[in-house]
């Protein structure tokens, strides 16, 4: 049987064929348009997912709460809800078409998608570092991770200290295996190449503050999603420095 063979995270952004989103209004205000990337995407999955967690957990209610996209910005709260009961059942037969659904949920949404957010990268780190977990789950969480941050880093860029505190799990700290650190590693790093240096600043501060207090067998595998954090340029250089000095803050 042949092993797995898993897509970088750096792959998996070329290969999303979407632009970040620019305007902070609503898409029904600057479209005139009722269209729904989420309401699209459900009717396929409907067609293509009969499994019982899908169709009775999910489907059933958020059919109605989901006609257009003016449905789907009233019952946004609800909806959300919904998808997130049904990713945290961790069923491997729903998993696909939820997570799907999850980033079709944030382009209808767009800036409003701010407030669900560390929520959501927070269900996704769950579904990577929590035990055991099936190589396509894993795949699928990061497809849905690179989806978010490609559409939402103009959002994202003015503080990746957020984002961090929600990601550390999957970098190592507390140990994780090595493809999904390095793939946590090059998510965060996607959005420090497009930050000004005084994000990268803040950013490091709080990283260096996390490892003064890290000790176990984990933290080599924690440096090691660290680096590809850092992988740009003189800011590896400044990471590896620092880490061999011993010194556990960063300078202003």
């Amino acid at each position: 049987m042949k092993n797995h063979t898993f897509q970088s995270f750096t792959q998996k952004l070329q290969n999303l064929k979407i632009d970040p989103i620019r305007k902070v209004r609503r898409r029904v205000l600057d479209e005139g348009s009722e269209s729904s990337f989420f309401h699209s995407a459900l009717e396929k999955w409907v067609d293509l997912n009969l499994s019982t967690t899908f169709v009775e957990l999910f489907v059933r209610p958020v059919r109605p709460l989901s006609e257009s996209l003016p449905h789907i910005l009233h019952h946004k709260q609800r909806i959300f809800s919904l998808l997130v009961d049904g990713i945290k059942t961790r069923d491997v037969n729903a998993l696909e078409p939820l997570l799907d659904l999850l980033t079709q949920f944030a382009h209808d949404l767009g800036v409003e998608f701010q407030g669900f957010f560390e929520e959501s990268v927070g269900l996704l780190a769950a579904l990577v570092t929590e035990g055991f977990v099936e190589a396509q789950v894993v795949e699928w969480a990061f497809g849905a991770l690179a989806y978010l941050l490609k559409y939402l880093s103009r959002l994202l860029a003015g503080d990746l200290r957020p984002l961090f505190g929600i990601v550390r799990g999957m970098l190592g700290r507390g140990g994780g295996r090595g493809f999904v650190r390095r793939c946590a590693g090059e998510a965060v790093g996607f959005l420090v190449r497009r930050v000004k240096v005084e994000v990268v600043r803040d950013l490091a501060r709080i990283v260096f503050e996390d490892l003064r207090g890290c000790e176990g067998a984990w933290v080599p595998g924690y440096m090691e999603g660290l680096m590809g954090l850092f992988r740009e340029g003189c800011v590896v250089g400044f990471f590896v420095l620092r880490v061999r000095r011993g010194d556990g803050g960063v300078n202003s």
